[in-house]
């Protein structure tokens, strides 16, 4: 059971948290010198963009449909970025090293388990009531 009360508030924290996730993703690998700090997909505005963005999108996906595995495939197709990026797909954007590929990937995958786990754990969407019922007496 969706708690909608509460899933709006999940979505922003989703998005805060993974941004803040995906910044010190990004700063490991600019300390061990994997991934380039001057990469225009790696900048601010795109990783706050790429950050705030699918989780958001995960939470109106659930509001909309109550579905979490769509918001679920939502989040796997961003996969795409990384792996376009790394094949050179982008326009106006150098290929990315595997390295920095990799490290694209494990900011999307961190995001995704960010956006999951809240939204199962907070937003109700579990499987299970978030509350237990409560029982009448005599019964």
């Amino acid at each position: 059971m969706v708690r909608y009360d509460r899933l709006w508030g999940v979505g922003l924290a989703s998005a805060l948290l993974a941004t803040g996730a995906n910044f010190a993703i990004w700063g490991l690998g600019v300390g061990l010198g994997t991934i380039d700090p001057g990469y225009p997909l790696l900048a601010p505005v795109p990783i706050i963009a790429g950050s705030v963005v699918p989780p958001l999108a995960a939470s109106l996906t659930v509001a909309l449909l109550g579905r979490l595995t769509l918001a679920g495939v939502l989040l796997a197709i961003s996969f795409g970025g990384p792996l376009s990026a790394g094949a050179g797909g982008i326009p106006n954007a150098p290929v990315a090293p595997p390295s920095t590929v990799a490290f694209m990937l494990a900011m999307h995958m961190v995001e995704a388990a960010i956006v999951v786990v809240l939204l199962t754990r907070l937003a109700g969407m579990g499987g299970r009531p978030p509350h237990p019922e409560p029982k009448e007496p005599g019964k």
